[in-house]
C-alpha cells in the first residue's frame, strides 16, 4: 500500500510540473518575441528536468 501512495505522489507531482512547463510555454507562444520564447521554453524545461532529477534521488 506504501507503495502505492508512492507512485501515485510521485506522478501526480509529474503532472504538475509537466502541466505547469507547457502552461509557460504556451504563454510565451502567445506573446510576439520569437527569440525570448525560445529562451523561456529553454529555462522551463531545464527546470522541469532538475525537478525530476531531485524526486528521483530524493526516492533513492
Amino acid at each position: 500500500m506504501n507503495r502505492r501512495k508512492e507512485s501515485l505522489t510521485k506522478g501526480v507531482i509529474a503532472g504538475i510540473v509537466i502541466g505547469s512547463a507547457v502552461g509557460m510555454a504556451v504563454k510565451t507562444a502567445t506573446q510576439p518575441r520569437r527569440s525570448k520564447f525560445a529562451r523561456t521554453a529553454g529555462r522551463a524545461l531545464d527546470t522541469m528536468g532538475t525537478v525530476m532529477q531531485n524526486i528521483a534521488d530524493m526516492v533513492k
